[in-house]
């Protein structure tokens, strides 16, 4: 036999505990009338009467009886098992937060981000991020993207600007993007963040370069991408923050006129807040921007 749905079993075990539908409707907040369907649908699911009237009170049969211990012992498991679910939430120790974005966005957050728990990195695709918190398989999402956010919150994190980075054992002078040097760049190899590099394509199409350019390397990591411009390799265009500590570089700066700058954000769900915790780590993202 199939068991009752819970809000059945509920109804069934409040009105048995204070035997008094008044008192059972109002303590279960629902109707009486509402009640006695709940009561009635209940004992449909047993092969034999679950209550009997005794005047005008509805009583238990022994068969009632038995299948009140056998819920309420069931329930009472429950009870105990959902106070030390309770007790190990909020345990600092025991919380796990999840955290996807970008591997090079989460390499930034690797040392700037603690608990007392366990912080754990995903790293995913900006576009799988909304989807992925709406599936709960992490608690916090970074990402640039808010066309399918919905009802998800978003908060601002940090923005990116675009600088041109190039080995400086090339010598390339002057450093000051201009038609010339981007004739001279398009006949040089370039490290990727993209097969097709949409920065890369948005200045060509500036200074009307017509040149197929070289890829040399594609790689979707902008910490990588750098270092392969500070060994020679070629190169790029990447976010201007990666800039800050590379050697062996030079560095020409992108206004924003010409390829805009990219905002990014946390995002995550409401009900996340009532976890604990949760604030700070929000702020422990943010304030990372700032390193």
């Amino acid at each position: 036999m199939n068991s009752p749905p819970y809000a059945l079993i509920a109804s069934f075990l409040a009105f048995t505990e204070v035997r008094n539908m008044q008192k059972a409707s109002a303590l279960l907040k629902i109707s009486q009338p509402a009640l006695t369907s709940h009561l009635k649908s209940f004992e449909q699911y047993f092969p034999q009467a679950i209550f009997v009237f005794e005047g005008r009170r509805k009583v238990l049969t022994p068969f009632g009886e038995k299948v009140k211990q056998l819920f309420k012992s069931r329930f009472d498991y429950l009870a105990e098992d959902l106070n030390l679910l309770t007790e190990q939430e909020q345990d600092a120790k025991n919380i796990w937060y999840k955290i996807a974005g970008r591997a090079e966005i989460l390499h930034l957050l690797g040392t700037a981000v603690n608990c007392p728990g366990t912080v754990e990195f995903i790293p995913v695709h900006t576009e799988s991020v909304p989807q992925g918190l709406r599936d709960r398989k992490f608690d916090i999402g970074i990402s640039y993207d808010l066309s399918q956010v919905g009802d998800l919150h978003a908060k601002k994190f940090f923005t990116y600007d675009y600088s041109i980075v190039i080995p400086g054992r090339w010598k390339i002078k002057p450093h000051k993007l201009s038609p010339d040097m981007m004739e001279k760049l398009v006949e040089l190899p370039y490290v990727s963040h993209r097969p097709l590099s949409e920065n890369y394509q948005t200045l060509l199409s500036k200074y009307h370069i017509k040149k197929k350019p070289y890829y040399k390397k594609v790689f979707p990591d902008w910490n990588l991408l750098s270092q392969f411009v500070s060994s020679g390799e070629g190169w790029s265009i990447v976010p201007t923050y990666y800039t800050r500590d590379l050697k062996s570089v030079d560095v020409i700066h992108i206004p924003t006129s010409l390829i805009p700058e990219v905002q990014f954000y946390m995002l995550y769900r409401k009900e996340s807040f009532a976890r604990p915790g949760f604030k700070n780590i929000l702020e422990q993202i943010r304030k990372s921007a700032e390193i």
